[in-house]
């Protein structure tokens, strides 16, 4: 074979300061990994819970409209059920009235 020189070998060799960096930098790129790897897990996370008060407060919302239209139907009857009760308390002074007239009269005719 041929002679190689031992100084050309050493500097075609990785130096031991390279060596070194490289395997601080593949250290530093899986921790960097690692990393974004918990932050996508973390943003999933995020849009589950999102989604879930996205229903919860759908589920409010729906609840405040069915109340709402139960108060209006029962506003509605209490209404109604009012009119009645008025409208039979305007017919009894009406009797009454009608009945008191009526005994002055007879009282007037009696005398």
């Amino acid at each position: 074979g041929d002679v190689v020189d031992l100084e050309y070998i050493k500097c075609l060799a990785p130096s031991q300061q390279y060596l070194e960096l490289d395997r601080k930098m593949a250290k530093e790129a899986a921790l960097i990994s690692e990393r974004i790897r918990q932050s996508q897990e973390e943003v999933v996370d995020s849009k589950k819970r999102l989604l879930e008060v996205k229903r919860e407060n759908t589920q409010i919302i729906n609840e405040i409209t069915e109340l709402g239209t139960r108060q209006m139907e029962l506003n509605k009857k209490l209404d109604s059920t009012n009119k009645a009760l008025f409208k039979e308390e305007d017919e009894d002074k009406k009797n009454g009235l009608e009945k008191e007239r009526q005994n002055i009269e007879d009282l007037i005719k009696f005398l």
